[in-house]
């Protein structure tokens, strides 16, 4: 809850005070330089694209990715560092119904948050007086499903093979290097061809914002995750367990 209210406090500020600016903004984000605006994800053609483009580049993505990673992590080793895996085991469960149930928890959560996000930023869109149409937020939070998921796998599945929460760290560092590879990259038109080689791409190559979804990366996404999940329960099955 508490990562979804952030994320709408960040909609709404940003809404708020690029709606009273409204032409001003837009020149002054213009004005920065390029990598800058990459990083951001600045959309300079309506006030609304400057703090959508903005909002679904870096805020939304990473309150998605705080949540997924954290619940792999946990799905997959929170009942060891508890020390009350032993006791859960000791019911007539499997590891794998342990693992499955905790991650559709995981899964249920990161939807959640999407139409929770979708449904906020139509609603702050209206309240601030914004035009909104030209932008397909649907389809951004859509994009936003696959990616807390994949990174949610990933997690999940190196604390499925380790028992340990390295896979926060790991999960967390490959999600902020794809990120500013994909970003940064096409700034430079010699590199610019691999920033496509990224998971960040399948989530934002496609510019869902602007474009829609972009089906073939959130399958590709929702195909990595369930492959990480079986994975995890091949893993989880094979390691000594700390009880």
């Amino acid at each position: 809850m508490a990562i979804i209210i952030g994320t709408l406090l960040y909609g709404g500020l940003g809404m708020g005070v690029y709606s009273s600016f409204d032409d001003a903004a837009l020149d002054f984000v213009d004005e920065m330089p390029e990598a800058i605006r990459a990083i951001y994800g600045t959309d300079t053609s309506t006030s609304a694209g400057l703090v959508l483009g903005a909002m679904f580049s870096l805020m939304a993505p990473l309150m998605v990715l705080v949540y997924g990673i954290s619940g792999g992590t946990n799905a997959s080793t929170g009942e060891e560092r508890a020390r009350s895996l032993g006791l859960l085991l000791a019911n007539p469960v499997s590891r794998t119904r342990v693992l499955l149930a905790k991650s559709a928890v995981v899964v249920v959560g990161v939807v959640l948050f999407c139409v929770a996000t979708w449904g906020g930023v139509e609603a702050i869109a209206a309240l601030t007086g914004i035009d909104a149409s030209e932008q397909n937020v649907l389809a951004a939070c859509v994009q936003l499903v696959g990616l807390g998921l994949m990174f949610g796998g990933l997690a999940l599945v190196i604390g499925s093979a380790t028992g340990r929460s390295i896979g926060s760290g790991i999960a967390a560092t490959i999600a902020a290097l794809s990120y500013l590879i994909t970003t940064l990259l096409p700034t430079e038109p010699d590199l610019e061809r691999y920033a496509k080689f990224t998971p960040w791409y399948l989530y934002s190559g496609g510019d869902p914002l602007n474009q829609g979804v972009d089906w073939p990366g959130l399958v590709a996404m929702l195909v990595i995750a369930a492959a990480l999940a079986a994975a995890s329960v091949f893993l989880i099955n094979r390691r000594d367990l700390r009880e």
